[in-house]
């Protein structure tokens, strides 16, 4: 008996601590009716396409290269769908919600921007997680809308690597991952097992300097940088008064912008857009490094 009480009392000091990891289902029930679509009117008939979530209530938050058009100016005519409560695989249906947003700001450097939703009811607001307690290893869930895929889509992986200043962009801190992610997943939530999202899906690698084919290599921005921004940015978020405002990127900075083709299939897109002078940049200075390691 007193042996007993002596163990009680250990473990009242010292409490046991339980990590409930979730099933990817689990996740995204919970994740999924906050995650929206994004089109963006380049011109008649050319849209950008992405992914985006809600962080507050109507506000959205997404990558900036979904709301700007080739020249890095920002678009005016953006609509953003709703998750309906159940995804048929009929677009016709799935899309039926859809309300008018407009740019709140945005920086094309970092790659994010915010926008505000025009609705009287919002979904539920997804919180940013501290991305430094992110381990290499650690599983994920992606959540978007693939070109040539379905919408609200999920897949999975873990975190390879931690990168700072992607493209030596000062504070674009990166998670690579190995979660599958296509043109249109661009501005969607990456979860990790407690179902807290860690990162926003940008960009992937695709093909390397030599023109072989990489796969697996994915990148999200960590949400501490994404929750530094916002704050240092814009805030409060929920209140309209403040002066909205954009940061473009410099003049020099030119990205390729994506089409969706809208006539007989109106949802399906080809690229949003190359992120191909980023990831050169990085394999580059990668392949570089190797290269000097062991002489060829």
């Amino acid at each position: 008996m007193g042996r007993r009480l002596i163990c009680a009392a250990f473990l009242f000091m010292f409490p046991v601590s339980v990590s409930f990891a979730m099933e990817p289902a689990e996740i995204y029930k919970k994740g999924a009716p906050s995650v929206v679509l994004i089109f963006a009117k380049v011109k008649e008939g050319s849209f950008n396409g992405g992914t985006g979530f809600f962080i507050d209530n109507g506000v959205v938050v997404t990558n900036a290269h979904v709301i700007v058009d080739a020249d890095n100016r920002p678009l005016s005519v953006i609509t953003v769908y709703l998750k309906p409560e159940k995804v048929t695989g009929d677009m016709t249906e799935d899309l039926k919600e859809q309300c008018s947003a407009s740019i709140i700001k945005y920086d094309r450097q970092l790659d994010i921007a915010l926008l505000r939703v025009d609705r009287s009811k919002n979904p539920a607001t997804l919180d940013l997680a501290d991305s430094e307690k992110v381990d290499v290893g650690d599983k994920v869930v992606a959540i978007g809308h693939p070109e040539q895929g379905g919408l609200w889509t999920l897949t999975t992986g873990t975190v390879s690597t931690r990168i700072k200043n992607l493209s030596k962009v000062e504070g674009k801190d990166m998670f690579q991952t190995d979660a599958s992610i296509n043109h249109g997943n661009s501005g969607g939530p990456l979860f990790d097992a407690a179902g807290s999202v860690i990162g926003m899906n940008t960009s992937a690698a695709r093909v390397s300097n030599t023109g072989s084919a990489i796969t697996g290599v994915n990148f999200a921005i960590q949400s501490n940088v994404i929750r530094k921004w916002v704050s240092g940015n814009y805030a409060p978020i929920a209140k309209p008064s403040v002066k909205e405002e954009v940061k473009e990127a410099p003049p020099s900075v030119k990205q390729e912008a994506a089409k969706i083709v809208t006539e007989k299939k109106p949802f399906k897109w080809n690229e949003l857009e190359a992120t191909v002078a980023e990831l050169q940049d990085l394999m580059g200075d990668m392949h570089q490094s190797v290269k000097k390691k062991f002489g060829h």
